[in-house]
């Protein structure tokens, strides 16, 4: 009162021109502006008063009711201070969408149960052990050949006398599965798929003729047709590493890299963008150690801007292997640490479920609950290339 109602009086004086109205504090003029400056004085008190009382780690008469808000009830003998300190953790806590609600909200336009929707989330990392199966995630190619999933690992072989040279598409050609890259498509200067490093087990290898096939990991440009494969083959009857690059449509010769570990060993592959173009380093490390990568080759060129990571047996020459060349892979991992993947997740529902789905309401109310960080979807395929009529995707929820 001391100091807000004099300086609302002293607002209300100041407003009117000079010597317009009598300045005289008797005068029935300066009674009715200092009533109207006590008024002024009040707002200007309350306005302070909030400043100093509202937020919560200051709060004193408020504090009950963010209380309230947030229902956050004190214990008995709570001060002051625990209870800020209770408020000021609610809003620092770190806030993640529950599973369970989207599963509940999804199955009505979903048609099933909600313990029958399936909520697809991802990391930085894509990985495969095959256990079970070749994973959704992967597009097999076989053209001609056999690609099998024996004993929990992925077996790709090459057949006799058909060929297969590189990784075109179409019939006669290299049998391989390919993975998509993360893509990275919000910083202009990380160009797609930037710094993404790949390894997977390499075990039973059958190598017939020598110099006919390399097998083993690819970074692979679709669009440009440009491969840089990584892996073994043989040569003097010995299996050893060895690395190709088809760029602008023309294969290098194959570069002897000395004599390949004792299987099984990681073969390890990494993928460095740079402005000025892309390098690679290659690798290998033990089956016990994945993470201890002895360096092979460094700074080597190839795809400047990779799609997809390809395991597969390819053709050094035309004409396809005497035998019939193969190879098992195990424990696939690819790690892309600056992908958008994390920030998307897809509620699935079994196509082969009973039931009449509503999935475009499926998508809108998704567009309703999801984070707004994240990008969100429903859709009743994991397939990497989309065949889902209703999803107007591209790529699919895993690519």
């Amino acid at each position: 009162i001391s100091v807000h109602d004099p300086a609302g009086y002293a607002l209300m004086r100041a407003s009117v021109p000079k010597n317009a109205y009598s300045t005289d504090p008797e005068s029935t003029i300066q009674k009715e502006l200092f009533v109207d400056g006590q008024a002024w004085g009040r707002v200007k008190g309350k306005i302070a008063e909030m400043n100093d009382d509202f937020l919560p780690d200051r709060a004193w008469f408020s504090l009950s009711d963010w209380e309230n808000v947030l229902a956050l009830p004190p214990n008995p003998g709570d001060s002051f201070g625990p209870r800020r300190n209770r408020i000021l953790s609610f809003f620092r806590a770190a806030k993640g969408h529950q599973i369970q609600p989207i599963k509940d909200a999804l199955a009505a336009p979903f048609d099933i149960q909600p313990s029958q929707v399936e909520v697809l989330e991802f990391t930085e990392l894509l990985e495969d052990d095959f256990t079970a199966k070749i994973a959704d995630f992967w597009q097999q190619v076989p053209d001609g050949h056999a690609i099998t999933n024996p004993a929990g690992t992925l077996k790709i072989a090459a057949s006799s006398g058909v060929n297969h040279t590189w990784a075109l598409s179409g019939s006669d050609h290299a049998p391989y599965v390919k993975a998509n890259i993360d893509r990275d498509e919000i910083e202009s200067e990380a160009d797609p798929s930037k710094d993404a490093e790949v390894s997977v087990l390499i075990d039973t290898d059958v190598l017939g003729t020598d110099d006919e096939t390399i097998a083993g990991v690819a970074f692979y440009d679709q669009v440009a047709n440009d491969l840089l494969i990584w892996g073994i083959f043989k040569t003097g009857g010995t299996v050893k590493l060895g690395h190709v690059e088809i760029l602008g449509g023309v294969q290098s010769a194959i570069v002897d890299d000395g004599a390949a570990p004792a299987r099984p060993f990681h073969l390890n592959m990494k993928f460095n963008g740079l402005t000025a173009g892309a390098t690679y380093e290659l690798g290998t490390a033990t089956a016990a150690a994945r993470n201890v990568i002895t360096s092979v080759v460094s700074g080597t060129a190839g795809p400047n801007d990779p799609t997809f990571v390809l395991l597969g047996v390819f053709g050094l020459v035309s004409g396809g292997p005497t035998g019939t060349d193969s190879l098992e892979f195990d424990n696939f991992r690819l790690f892309t640490p600056r992908g958008l993947r994390v920030f998307s997740w897809f509620g699935f529902r079994d196509p082969t479920l009973p039931g009449s789905p509503d999935m475009p309401g499926a998508r809108k109310l998704v567009t309703r609950i999801k984070p707004a960080h994240s990008q969100g979807s429903a859709v009743q395929t994991k397939a990497l290339l989309c065949d889902d009529p209703d999803s107007l995707c591209d790529d699919g929820p895993l690519g």
